[in-house]
C-alpha cells in the first residue's frame, strides 16, 4: 500500500519550520574563507545540499546554472556563489567527494546542471527522494512535503524569492535565509529519521581517474559520442585500478566467489573431464574475480584505451592460466581438451562480469533502480 505525504492545507496548519538565522549563514568571498569553509564542511561528514540558478523565462532557454551551491551543517549553512571563482577548487573537491554525503531532493537535476558547468560527477549523494520511495511513498516528496510529514512543521516558500535572480553578485537576506534553509531542512529531516550512515542509499559514486574539465565542443569526434553515450546511460562508473580493491572485497562479491568455486570444486569431483581439477578451478575462479567485472565495464563503456589491457586480462583467465597450469602438469590433457576449454571458459567469464557489472553495495543497487523506475 503507498504511503501519502500531508496535503498543503495539512501542511498550512503546522507551525513554521525552525531554520537557521542570517547570522550564521556564511558566504565566502576570498581564498582564505573559502578554505575555511571547505575545511569546516569535509568536518561534518553529512551535510544538506541544494543548488540554485536564475530561472529562464524564454522558450527553449537553457539554464545557465547553478549559480549558487548550499551546504547546511547542523549549526551554520555556506554558500558558494559560482561567480566567485576563486571558490571553485575547494567546490569542486567537496563536490566529487564520496566521504561528503550530501543530502538533498531532487538531486538528479542538480548532478546534470554541476556536470554541465563545471565538468565534475557529483559524488556522495543521498536523495531524499529514494530514501522515502524505499519506504512506500511512491510520489516524489520534495522539501516542503518532507518537512511536514517528519518535521510536522511548515516550510515556507515565497515564488517571489525562488524565481529571483541567483546570479547577482549580492544575494539579498531573503535569498540568503531561503538557500541556506533549503539544504538546512533536508539535512533535519535526514536527522529526524535516524538512518544510520551505512544503512543510506549513497549514490553517485565516481571512479579515480580525471574527468574532463570542460565540456567538448560540438562536432567533436567519437571521444565526445562516447561520452554522451555513457552519461546518457549512467554509465559513468569504470573503475579505475587502483579503485578495484574496494570492490573486491564487496561482501556480496566475495559470498558470489565464493559460490562459484563451490560449485567449480563439486563439478571436478563430478565429472570426468581430464582438464578439470581443484586447482586449476580455484586459479581460474581467481583470475574472473579479478578482471571480468572490470572488463565488461570497459565493454559496455566503450572505454577504449583500456581495451588492449581487457583483452589481455580476459586472455589470460579464460586461457594462459589454463594453458601454463596444464603444460606443466599434463601436456596431453592441455592438447585434448585447449580447444574446448576456450569457449567454455570465455563464456562462465562474460557471466561472472554481468555478475559482478555493479560498483556498490546491494542497498545502493537497490537505491538506483527505485530512481530509475520513479
Amino acid at each position: 500500500m503507498n504511503k501519502v505525504a500531508p496535503t498543503k492545507d495539512e501542511i498550512a496548519l503546522m507551525v513554521p519550520f525552525t531554520g537557521l538565522a542570517l547570522k550564521h549563514i556564511h558566504v565566502p568571498t576570498s581564498r582564505e574563507e573559502f578554505a575555511v569553509a571547505a575545511t569546516k564542511i569535509k568536518a561534518a561528514g553529512i551535510v544538506g545540499f541544494d543548488t540554485e540558478s536564475r530561472p529562464t523565462f524564454a522558450v527553449g532557454e537553457a539554464s545557465e546554472g547553478p549559480h549558487l551551491v548550499q551546504f547546511a551543517l547542523h549549526d551554520r549553512a555556506y554558500l558558494f556563489q559560482m561567480h566567485m571563482t576563486e571558490g571553485h577548487p575547494f567546490l569542486v573537491e567537496l563536490l566529487r567527494s564520496e566521504r561528503l554525503i550530501k543530502v538533498g531532493f531532487g538531486l538528479r537535476s542538480d548532478s546534470k546542471h554541476i556536470r554541465a558547468k563545471l565538468g565534475v560527477e557529483l559524488g556522495g549523494t543521498v536523495d531524499l527522494n529514494t530514501v522515502f520511495s524505499m519506504d512506500g511513498y511512491h510520489k516524489e516528496m520534495g522539501v516542503r512535503a518532507a518537512v511536514g510529514l517528519v518535521l510536522k512543521q511548515r516550510f515556507a516558500k515565497s515564488r517571489k524569492v525562488t524565481t529571483s535572480n541567483w546570479s547577482q553578485p549580492q544575494l539579498t537576506q531573503q535569498q540568503m535565509l531561503y538557500a541556506a534553509n533549503d539544504a538546512y531542512a533536508a539535512l533535519k529531516v535526514l536527522e529526524a529519521i535516524n538512518i544510520p550512515r551505512a544503512e543510506l542509499p549513497v549514490m553517485g559514486s565516481i571512479p579515480n581517474e580525471p574527468k574532463v574539465s570542460e565540456p567538448e565542443p560540438s562536432g567533436a569526434g567519437r571521444g565526445s559520442r562516447t561520452e554522451r553515450y555513457r552519461k546518457e546511460r549512467g554509465l559513468d562508473s569504470t573503475p579505475a585500478i587502483s579503485s578495484l580493491p574496494k570492490e573486491l572485497v564487496r561482501p556480496w562479491k566475495l559470498l558470489t566467489l565464493a559460490v562459484g568455486i563451490g560449485l567449480l570444486i563439486w563439478g571436478s569431483f563430478h565429472y570426468s573431464a581430464p582438464d578439470w581439477d581443484i586447482p586449476i578451478s580455484l586459479i581460474m575462479a581467481l583470475f574472473a574475480y579479478l578482471s571480468a567485472g572490470w572488463s565488461m565495464h570497459v565493454m559496455v563503456e566503450r572505454r577504449w584505451r583500456y581495451f588492449p589491457l581487457m583483452l589481455l586480462a580476459t586472455w589470460w583467465s579464460v586461457d594462459g592460466c589454463y594453458a601454463l597450469y596444464w603444460y606443466f602438469k599434463d601436456p596431453v590433457a592441455l592438447e585434448l581438451m585447449r580447444a574446448a576449454n576456450a569457449p567454455a571458459s570465455l563464456s562462465l567469464y562474460w557471466m561472472c562480469g554481468l555478475v559482478w557489472f555493479w560498483n556498490g553495495s546491494l542497498k545502493e543497487l537497490a537505491a538506483r533502480l527505485i530512481r530509475r523506475r520513479y
